[in-house]
């Protein structure tokens, strides 16, 4: 259960319930307080529909960042970050991106992909699995498997914007470790990371999320 820090404003829009943002020390802003529990957590299920204009307010190793959803064309959902990296995916927040540009240090590129097995609700032990085959405009093509796995812990995570108790969920593969702390309370992660073999490791925490 969330436990807020004094004082949060809580904010309700739509089916996502965010903190308030408060003056964060940059040096901490990414290091999160992590700890194995022992509670159970409700299966999460995939959240409802977002509108153009929802907007996922972060810190991103350290500094003010966000990512936007500026389109959507079917099932395909366009994204822009406080960088101007822009990418295309499904609404599932662990399926790979389509296509990319603007996104340094990675060459702008496209990519299809299979999904093997399902992912809502997400429920602890959990698998699935994405097999993926692309090109970059640097020339290089890949084709190979992304595996994804729920952990069967239940993981505390506290930030400068709240607590909560959340689902562990990494998906593997050759070049990249993703990890998303997942909280059904809010049906959004609250701290994720990526670790490159090229880029290197990124950490984001959730600030708040603005719903149209």
């Amino acid at each position: 259960m969330r436990k807020p820090s004094d004082p949060v404003i809580g904010l309700f829009i739509s089916v996502v319930v965010t903190a308030a943002m408060l003056a964060v020390d940059p040096a901490w802003a990414g290091k999160p307080k992590i700890s194995k529990i022992k509670a159970k957590l409700p299966p999460m299920e995939q959240p409802a529909a977002w509108n153009t204009g929802r907007k996922v307010l972060m810190m991103e190793d350290g500094k003010e960042g966000s990512e936007t959803l500026v389109a959507i064309d079917g099932g395909m959902l366009t994204f822009e970050k406080h960088n101007g990296c822009r990418f295309s995916r499904d609404q599932s927040l662990f399926t790979p991106s389509l296509n990319w540009s603007k996104c340094s240090p990675f060459d702008d590129g496209t990519q299809t992909y299979k999904l093997k097995g399902d992912i809502w609700p997400l429920v602890a032990g959990k698998k699935w699995k994405y097999q993926r085959s692309g090109l970059n405009k640097a020339g290089i093509t890949w084709n190979h498997g992304t595996t994804c796995k729920v952990d069967k812990k239940i993981y505390r995570v506290k930030t400068d914007y709240g607590e909560w108790d959340t689902s562990k969920v990494k998906c593997s593969d050759k070049s990249t470790d993703r990890t998303w702390y997942m909280s059904p309370e809010i049906g959004n992660w609250v701290y994720r990371e990526r670790d490159h073999i090229r880029a290197g490791a990124q950490k984001q925490i959730l600030k708040q999320v603005v719903a149209n």
